[in-house]
């Protein structure tokens, strides 16, 4: 699927942005309370090293990204080690000629037998990227190969796709969000709904998301989860 030069470029309205401080992420956090506050951080690594890098993924409402450049951050400033600027999408972030829109995320071994919690755990995250305005409300869908229906056990990892409408960009963005992240254990209620009293516990780091190749045909068979470095974090 090929996506034009004003697909890459055109970034406006998503509320994703890149930090450049080598502060801890609790204290980007504190910094940024005053401002309106932050929904997810994540420190982004070297792609070669895997060693932590100055440069930090966040999202954050307009409103505060707009306070921040009022206040001159939007530049680094003496002795402020902070800056941010809107994250920009690269040709690296689409998929391919020959891949299609679809995500595929790896589900880890410790989480492979309960398909109704990795379920659960994928609706509360996807709903949380539409509650931060990345994605239209329920604009997803997730299939799950099973290597056993009597027993629930997942083959594997599961599969996302998404409604027509969902832009490539919005997709690259949930791709660029998930990636790096945790599971956790969340536990919904009878209308589909995550408890505030939800006990969350952080699993294994899931790998990249990849987005599904077209052919040959694949037949086999996570309430706020990124608020901060100690909590738990999107899949």
């Amino acid at each position: 699927m090929e996506v034009s030069e004003k697909e890459m470029s055109e970034t406006k309205g998503f509320p994703l942005y890149m930090i450049y401080s080598s502060w801890s992420l609790s204290a980007i956090t504190d910094f940024l309370q005053p401002f309106g506050g932050v929904n997810y951080l994540r420190i982004l690594c070297d792609y070669k090293t895997k060693e932590e890098t100055n440069r930090t993924l966040a999202v954050l409402k307009t409103e505060t990204y707009q306070a921040l450049v009022a206040a001159g951050h939007d530049k680094r400033q003496q002795d402020v080690d902070f800056s941010i600027t809107p994250f920009q999408l690269k040709p690296s972030h689409f998929p391919g000629r020959d891949k299609s829109s679809k995500l595929f995320v790896q589900v880890p071994n410790c989480l492979r037998e309960n398909e109704s919690l990795v379920r659960q755990s994928l609706l509360c995250k996807f709903r949380e990227l539409a509650g931060w305005g990345i994605i239209p409300d329920a604009s997803w869908s997730i299939f799950i190969p099973l290597e056993s229906r009597k027993h629930g056990h997942v083959r594997g990892g599961c599969y996302i796709s998404f409604r027509k409408e969902v832009s490539m960009e919005a997709i690259a963005f949930v791709k660029i969000c998930i990636n790096d992240t945790y599971w956790t254990e969340d536990v919904l209620d009878e209308d589909g709904n995550e408890p505030a009293s939800t006990k969350r516990i952080l699993r294994r780091k899931t790998p990249k998301a990849r987005l599904r190749s077209k052919s040959p045909p694949i037949l086999l068979p996570a309430k706020n989860p990124a608020l901060r470095p100690s909590s738990s974090l999107l899949i």
